[in-house]
């Protein structure tokens, strides 16, 4: 398939899949719309008794480096024993939006 400028790929869920999709497919020329129903979480109250934690596998890291991110997210991980790393689904998710749209691939 190749981009058409004129019709936009649209994502609907702005999660970890949805925004590494958004930032892989705009690396490749596809203009993105990227959807998500909740409000970013940096910027409004927490859900009540909500806590997202993320381990990452090493299918996660292969993904984030073919995205080109891999580096950016070593910064920013909490190692856990054994062979598992931590990151907040939120902040990683915000990571990968904020690096696609600085790269201007929306």
């Amino acid at each position: 398939m190749k981009p058409q400028p004129d019709q936009p790929v649209n994502i609907v869920g702005a999660g970890l899949a949805g925004a590494l999709l958004a930032v892989m497919l705009a690396k490749r020329g596809f203009s993105i719309r990227l959807f998500e129903r909740r409000p970013d979480p940096r910027r409004s109250e927490s859900e009540r008794g909500r806590s997202i934690n993320l381990a990452l596998s090493t299918r996660g890291i292969h993904a984030l480096t073919a995205a080109g991110l891999w580096q950016q997210m070593q910064n920013i991980i909490i190692p856990m024993q054994g062979e598992i790393d931590s990151m907040n689904v939120s902040v990683a998710a915000a990571i990968l939006i904020f690096e696609a749209k600085r790269q201007r691939v929306f």
